[in-house]
């Protein structure tokens, strides 16, 4: 890791979407209890930060994905007293509210891209879908998670991966296919929660988070690539090979 700009403000739980040089930043909360919330957000291009529209409701915690800094979404979130409901896009200049309610969360894991999308639900085992418009429920997850924040990453809705998070902290991760969420046979190295990723399902890194005590490693993560095996056919039949 190098040192890379410098963000326009001091934040805690500022979300980002897009790629290394096309990032977007938004919101978190600044300065003494009781935390006021703001609305900034910034992009960065690789080498520098630069001042973007503000969100139009200040919040931290929120979900957000997408492809690009000028294809964002950020959904619920929080600030005192609670949680909201409601989601915003990004067009490269101003955010919109769209009429897409979203269940009151924060500090979900969400993916994909403006118009498919995915977050799960804070503290349990339930997943959202979004299309463009609309969250509609989607297929629950093996393990409850909370605090899974930025754990969760995917460049498409239907090609997911989910790592970590609390309780214990565990260090179980899944991935989603579009149609159903499957227990991996690799574990995170060090279990741990409020982490943050980058990447797709099958290339992507795992940085930071809290174990008991604050975490620096950085973990890669690859799955395993699908193994074609041949096998004789027991009886009848013209072929002389299978695949499985």
């Amino acid at each position: 890791w190098t040192a890379g700009g410098t963000y326009p403000i001091s934040s805690f739980s500022s979300y980002g979407s897009g790629v290394q040089t096309a990032a977007l930043f938004s919101g978190g909360r600044t300065g003494s209890p009781p935390f006021p919330v703001t609305n900034t957000s910034a992009s960065y291009n690789g080498t520098s930060f630069g001042a973007e529209g503000n969100l139009s409701t200040a919040r931290q915690s929120a979900g957000c994905f997408g492809a690009t800094e000028n294809t964002s979404i950020a959904a619920g979130g929080h600030n005192v007293p609670g949680n909201y409901t409601d989601t915003e896009e990004y067009n490269g200049s101003a955010w919109t509210t769209v009429p897409a309610t979203f269940p009151s969360q924060d500090n979900m894991g969400a993916a994909g891209v403006q118009t498919a999308g995915i977050a799960n639900a804070n503290g349990g085992t339930g997943t959202f879908l979004f299309d463009g418009s609309a969250w509609t429920n989607g297929p629950s997850m093996n393990t409850a998670r909370s605090s899974l924040n930025q754990a969760m990453m995917g460049l498409t809705q239907d090609a997911v991966v989910a790592l970590g998070a609390n309780p214990s902290p565990n260090a179980a991760i899944e991935n989603y296919d579009g149609t159903s969420w499957t227990t991996s046979t690799a574990t995170l190295g060090t279990g741990r929660s409020q982490s943050a990723s980058s990447g797709s399902n099958t290339a992507g890194v795992l940085f930071g988070g809290t174990a008991s005590t604050y975490r620096n490693e950085t973990e890669e993560y690859n799955k395993s690539a699908n193994v074609i095996t041949a096998a004789a056919w027991a009886s009848g039949g013209a072929l002389t090979t299978g695949r499985l």
